[in-house]
């Protein structure tokens, strides 16, 4: 009996953005710091130390209360069940890619737990992603530079649709509302096992 060639999946997600939305969290922490009353379309997630006009200790200690309130977090439309239908079809774990430190490793693995039971790769890229994803063709991420950066080296990237990625565009760059927009193109995602 011949065994079944294991598939492969040819996308990688950027976690936060794109498969969770930490943005009420944020504004609920920002708001309980600063006494101010921000809602999330106020949020540009790639700025928020400029947002509280923290420096240094101060900052990190507000991100990382953001990121203790795992169980909080808001889970993206369709994130579970397209991780989940990419392993069907190739039994390859999903790589989930996070620019967040690693000692909140814990934590992060919990959120993602939350919508995930299946086995998945979670990468600790502390800002350099490309380095961790040289045999994947597709991105999907939610940073602007970070999606031109990765399409600078060959990628094809699915950026999802923030207020804050507005201004971000190249005939590589492919906005999605959210990764269940994907769904249709499964087939373009994956190498599926023989």
């Amino acid at each position: 009996m011949r065994r079944r060639k294991q598939g492969r999946i040819k996308v990688a997600f950027d976690l936060d953005g794109c498969l969770v939305d930490l943005r009420s969290v944020i504004c609920q922490e920002f708001n309980a710091w600063t006494g101010k009353q921000l809602t999330v379309p106020d949020i540009d997630v790639y700025d928020l130390e400029g947002l509280w006009e923290l420096k240094g200790m101060d900052y990190s200690a507000r991100i990382e209360a953001v990121w203790r309130r795992w169980r909080e977090v808001d889970i993206c439309d369709g994130a579970g069940d397209l991780l989940h239908k990419l392993y069907e079809l190739t039994g390859d774990p999903p790589r989930i890619v996070t620019s967040r430190d690693s000692f909140a490793a814990s934590d992060t693995h919990a959120l993602v737990d939350r919508f995930l039971d299946i086995p998945y790769i979670l990468i600790f890229s502390k800002g350099d992603k490309q380095r961790f994803l040289k045999e994947y063709p597709f991105m999907v991420e939610d940073k602007g530079s970070e999606a031109i950066s990765l399409t600078y080296s060959g990628k094809t990237v699915f950026l999802c649709s923030q207020p804050y990625n507005q201004g971000f565009k190249n005939s590589k760059i492919h906005r999605i509302n959210g990764v269940k927009d994907l769904f249709p193109i499964l087939s373009l995602l994956v190498e599926e096992g023989e």
